[in-house]
């Protein structure tokens, strides 16, 4: 590309350097992947006219051998031959198949020039290199070829078109479709926006069936891309479709950039590959890359039409800014499903945190609806540009997945550079290996992992050096090693999941291949595969890099080995002597093998090498051997016995045998003898080829997913089981889960309702369980059935990881015990194994104490289960695991006590209204109560939140105050202090000192009324419990609560409401209540005595009692009152002259009137007489 600084990453290729390697192999065409140019990337010279593999960058593996044993190279950066008038034009060369590093020779295209209308000066012959594979054709391209026109003169033009050479397998031009006129952009209107800088060639590719060969230009139309797809005519029957394209993404004839599903500056047809079953099953479709489509990349599926275009199906989305999502594509099943999956490489996907260098995307097709496709996504390491190079491998391993390997590389660092990787099935050789499955890809087999961590090519993967089952040759390679400080390439080999059932937590390690071990440097840059070269019929791996170096991987049959191992006796009588020649016990140890191999036709002859090795276990404790075997080599220790046996082809069945014999006075009869077999395919270690010595065929490997030992165990015979020599033990075992109190003194736990022991966990450091285990026959009256001895009776217990095994404390009543029990636990006490008895005798019982850590149990644990396993040699059918279950209770040894301070109070004073109180003087008596939480285990700042809730009462029914709250404080911890919710003092009231708070404005005794004693009502308790008050909840958090923490609570009686409502009573109890509670997500938390109550005595006050009478104002008010009647009743009688004295003359006239009689007076004298009245 002329365009540098590109938004995702991806360089211009012009003026650095460009590598091709293309494997010259035969059956199976290769998929390429592609290459970045990173500026400032120094060019190598092709040196020697050998292969010269690493010229700077944008490199691709491709190509096709036109024989067997023949390797394609292409060499973008070779110099120009003499007639090409320019100095380096690249080229493709040719490498046979022999161990000689330089003889390969550069195939004779496109010599000769035309100045005056064509330049080939770093023309980037060689850039791609593809092949049909065996009798097909071979494409090899140069993407920066110019044409030119009008050579100097004034409007001389120079279009980069690009153009392609076809060879026949010979490498010759043998029909008029052979040769270099594929320069489909010549003629065209040129110009940027057209098809003045098409670089057609960049990427190149045959169809699977062969009919069409595929070309990207990435730089039409303003750098948007193109891909075209030609009819490759090769038989009579191609011929009929003459109608049959050319076909082009913008139209072939159309030739309309807005066809094309991307913008500008995109490189559409940066990578290219086609497979029959994307989108509809049997129909062919076309994949190309588009790495800078809006700067994440993206990657079009396209299919024919009638009108000579390529109309876009899907367009997968790269996921990150910059990643070149789309640099390099391959089609593949990976399943087997008859659709085809696609994986896609973005070298420069980048994540910083998590050290990602490059990835891979795996999408497993969902039967051609691809919007609902989710890749499964490979990371490579930092700086390694995982996922630049692609190419499919083959069935590497023929389990029947053809065609579904994919290679992928990447650069990077010393360690981290090159990973190829092979995908085999869903098996990915190079970055990983992935075993194929008609899920997709299912996981391997545990041998070949765990492994310790080490960088390789994605974050995913893990190297595996020891355990390395990578079925390849060690490398034949051609070329001159890398030198200086260049970086190392790399490839693995490891089955991955990726199937999207498994997540990428549970990828396996894989295998390496890295360019360390041949000396090459950015090794893995560039990648073909899927053909085999050696005729195993095993596809092979060729491994470019960018130190002029190929390196071959020649793939090795894979054989699975069928072995079956017998031992006679298969038990062993101590009392009779079996050996042949001499005396003592001996056991004859057979073992047959076969193999099988794909295909069928390859069976060849196979020499294994056998190992026996008994007393495997008892030798890795440091024990001696019991058993030596008989006509051993002198070089085998006495525990081992080795040799060869031949097998002549597949399914040949061969037997060896080997006899040990144990040895005199043995102690050790409770454990078996283990006898390991372990074999391999003599001089099947793998070696580098030397000089001056012609290939050899490889030998084949044993299968990775098959272990190549088996084990096996003979037991002794059991003795004292009767006249059958059977024994029928009747094991039975008893439980429970035991307090420990002492050294020796256990007591059981408390059971819940439903019968499951409950473990209160608080300060206790140990728990016991008890174990009796019988041996008694189940009849008594049939005591012959069964309660033989129990030879080599064990109990075995599996211990949770919060409740590991400590010690063994015997039990004082057991009876019938030969030798104390002995339990061995292992390194952190999550089993225990406890002998007891070899024999157990019949009638025996053994009763003892598993002592368990608690240390171990945290507030989380909500129960505790041990698993219980008896087991014997002797016969006793039925005899499962039992489990010991334990509920835990956390329970927190809190305790709340409560003191009010006075705890007697009394009452008195006049009658005030809520609103007529301002001081807290003028309430009444002040009481004080402190409430005291201690806490005898953990801080409670581990369990959750905590609070102290305080019930404080402060007004009865009615709504009148009760016992009004002024002020709270909560001391936790010294210089701390918090606050309760709500605020105290509602009122506001005005608050006084400490010291002189407890006063209360109180009149003399005589000012208020007290009933007589005959008139006292019974006693009345005021309870928020009892609804005979109302409570204010007053919650105080106990923050870093250790040890104990005092609540003050401060208030005073409110008068006015017990002078109102409870003069009549002869003392009210007053309740106040607190208790502690936890927030806590704990379901199995239980608190005990966090809860208290404090009562407060109230009396009347005595004074008033002492007194006695009518108050004074009583009497005064009742002594005005009379007197204001009796001035009244005076006044009435004064008005009514009750008060007022007769006259004499008044007395005298009355009588007067009665005794004269005279005449009427007149009436002068009338008025006289009533003036005088």
């Amino acid at each position: 590309m002329h365009r540098a600084g590109t938004a995702n990453g991806v360089k211009s290729v012009r003026g650095c350097g460009d590598s091709c390697v293309g494997t010259g192999m035969v059956p199976v065409g290769a998929r390429g992947g592609h290459r970045v140019c990173k500026p400032g990337s120094a060019s190598v010279q092709t040196q020697r006219r050998t292969c010269p593999l690493a010229h700077g960058r944008g490199s691709r593996p491709d190509g096709g051998a036109p024989c067997r044993g023949r390797l394609l190279v292409g060499a973008p950066q070779a110099p120009a031959l003499p007639s090409q008038g320019a100095n380096r034009t690249g080229g493709l060369f040719a490498c046979p198949l022999t161990p000689e590093l330089s003889d390969c020779w550069r195939v004779p295209i496109d010599e000769g020039v035309d100045l005056q209308r064509e330049s080939k000066e770093n023309q980037w012959l060689g850039v791609s290199v593809k092949s049909q594979g065996a009798g097909g054709k071979i494409v090899t391209c140069a993407h920066l070829y110019e044409s030119r026109h009008r050579v100097r003169q004034p409007l001389e033009t120079r279009d980069v078109i690009g153009r392609c050479f076809v060879l026949s397998q010979d490498l010759r031009v043998r029909d008029e479709l052979d040769g270099g006129e594929w320069k489909f952009c010549e003629g065209r209107p040129q110009g940027h926006d057209r098809f003045g800088f098409c670089q057609q060639g960049l990427a190149a590719a045959f169809s699977p069936d062969h009919h069409y060969i595929l070309f990207g230009a990435p730089g039409t139309y303003n750098w948007k891309g193109n891909l075209r797809v030609e009819l490759l005519n090769q038989s009579s029957l191609d011929l009929l479709r003459y109608d049959d394209g050319p076909y082009e993404a913008g139209g072939e004839k159309d030739q309309d950039p807005s066809l094309i599903p991307v913008p500008a500056n995109s490189y559409f047809g940066f990578s290219v590959d086609s497979g029959a079953g994307l989108t509809r099953r049997r129909e062919l479709s076309f994949v190309t890359g588009a790495p800078r489509a809006n700067h994440t990349g993206a990657v079009v599926i396209l299919r024919r039409d009638s009108a000579n275009r390529l109309v876009p199906e899907a367009v997968l989305p790269g996921q990150q800014l910059t990643s070149a999502f789309g640099y390099a594509v391959a089609v593949l099943d990976l399943n087997s499903d008859g659709w085809m999956d696609l994986v896609v490489g973005a070298p420069h996907f980048f994540e910083r945190k998590e050290e990602i260098g490059g990835a891979a995307y795996v999408y497993i097709n969902p039967a051609g609806r691809w919007e609902s496709a989710t890749p499964l996504r490979l990371n490579g390491t930092r700086g390694s540009m995982f996922g630049i190079a692609l190419s499919t491998a083959g069935d590497l391993n023929q389990d029947g997945f053809e065609g579904e390997g994919l290679w992928g590389g990447c650069l990077g660092s010393r360690w981290a550079g090159t990973q190829p990787a092979s995908w085999q099935g869903g098996e990915m050789v190079g970055a990983a290996s992935h075993r194929g499955s008609w899920e997709g890809l299912s996981p391997p087999p545990p041998t070949t992992c765990p492994c310790p961590p080490r960088p390789g090519c994605g974050s995913p993967l893990r190297w595996c050096r020891q355990s390395l089952h990578l079925p390849w040759q060690q490398p034949w390679h051609r070329g001159k090693a890398g030198t200086g400080e260049g970086v190392r390439g790399l490839g693995v080999h490891c089955p991955l999941p990726l199937s999207h059932r498994f997540p990428v937590s549970q990828v396996p390690c894989p295998q390496v291949l890295d360019g360390e071990g041949v000396g090459v440097t950015a090794f893995g840059y560039s990648l073909s595969g899927g053909l085999d070269v050696d005729g195993n019929l095993y596809p092979d791996l060729l491994v470019g890099s960018l130190s002029d170096t190929v390196v071959l991987y020649r793939a090795r049959p894979v054989i699975h080995v069928s072995r079956n191992v017998s031992l006679l006796p298969p038990n062993i009588d101590l009392e009779q002597s079996n050996c042949q020649h001499q005396e003592g016990v001996c056991v004859d140890v057979r073992a047959c093998f076969s193999y099988t191999a794909s295909p069928a036709s390859y069976s060849p002859r196979l020499v294994l090498e056998y190992v026996f090795d008994a007393d495997t276990d008892r030798r890795r404790l440091g024990q001696a051997p019991r058993v030596s075997f008989l006509g051993r080599r002198p070089s085998d220790p006495e525990h081992q016995f080795s040799n060869t046996v031949e097998l002549p082809r597949q399914h040949a069945r061969a037997c060896v045998k080997a006899t040990f014999q144990l040895q005199d006075s043995i102690r050790d009869k409770l454990r078996p003898i283990a006898v390991t077999l372990a074999y391999g395919i003599q001089g099947a270690g793998a070696t580098r080829q030397s000089r001056g010595t012609t290939l050899p065929p490889l030998l084949p490997v044993l299968s990775p997913q098959q272990p190549s030992s088996h084990r096996t165990e003979v037991h002794f015979l059991k003795q004292g089981c009767g006249d059958d020599k059977i024994c029928q033990s009747n094991l039975q075992l008893h439980f429970q889960f035991c307090a420990r109190l002492g050294d020796a003194d256990f007591v059981p736990l408390p059971r819940g309702t439903d019968g499951t022991a409950i473990f209160a966990m608080s300060d206790q450091k140990d728990v016991a369980l008890e174990i009796h285990v019988t041996n008694l026959p189940s009849d008594p009256a049939e005591p012959q059935r069964d309660g033989d001895d129990a030879h080599e009776a064990m109990l075995t217990a599996t211990f949770p990881p919060e409740l590991p095994y400590s010690a063994l404390r015997p039990y004082d009543g057991r009876v019938s015990l030969d030798k104390p029990v002995v339990c061995l636990a292992n390194q952190n006490g999550s089993q225990v194994e406890c002998e007891l008895g070899n024999p157990m005798k019949r009638g025996a019982q053994v009763r003892f104490f598993l002592i368990l850590s608690t240390l171990g149990i945290t507030i989380q644990t909500t129960d505790l289960a041990v698993e219980l396993a008896l087991s014997t040699i002797s016969e006793q059918p039925g005899l499962e695991p039992v489990v010991a279950r334990a509920r835990v209770v956390i329970e927190l040894p809190l305790s709340v006590t409560g003191v009010a301070v006075p705890p007697r109070l009394f009452f008195g004073g006049v009658v005030r209204g809520e609103s007529a109180v301002r001081r807290e003087s003028q309430v009444g008596s002040a009481v004080r109560f402190e409430v005291t939480v201690s806490n005898r285990g953990q801080s409670l700042k581990t369990l959750g939140s905590a609070f102290l809730t305080l019930l404080w009462p402060h007004e009865i029914s009615n709504g009148k105050w009760l016992l009004y709250p002024l002020h709270l404080e909560l001391a936790a911890s010294p210089g701390q202090r918090a606050a309760c919710s709500p605020a105290a003092n509602p009122l506001r009231l005005a608050l006084e000192p400490p010291g002189e708070a407890d006063g209360a404005e109180e009149p003399t005794p005589g000012s208020w009324w007290v009933p007589a004693p005959a008139e006292r009502r019974k006693n009345v308790t005021l309870d928020c419990a009892q609804g005979t008050a109302r409570c204010l909840a007053f919650r105080c958090p106990l923050y870093s609560f250790e040890r104990a923490a005092v609540l003050t609570a401060r208030g005073r009686l409110w008068n006015s409401t017990f002078l109102e409502e409870y003069l009549a009573v002869t003392s009210v109890e007053l309740i106040v209540r607190a208790s502690v509670s936890v927030t806590s997500s704990i379901k199995n938390l239980v608190l005990k005595d966090a809860s208290t109550q404090i009562p407060v005595s109230i009396y009347l006050d005595p004074g008033a009692a002492v007194a006695g009478g009518v108050p004074w104002w009583v009497i005064l008010l009742a002594v005005l009152a009379g007197i204001l009647v009796l001035a009244l009743l005076v006044f009435i009688l004064w008005k009514c002259g009750f008060f007022k004295r007769s006259s004499r003359k008044s007395r005298y006239a009355a009588n007067y009137y009665r005794a004269r009689l005279g005449l009427q007076p007149s009436a002068v004298e009338k008025q006289a007489l009533e003036g005088e009245r």
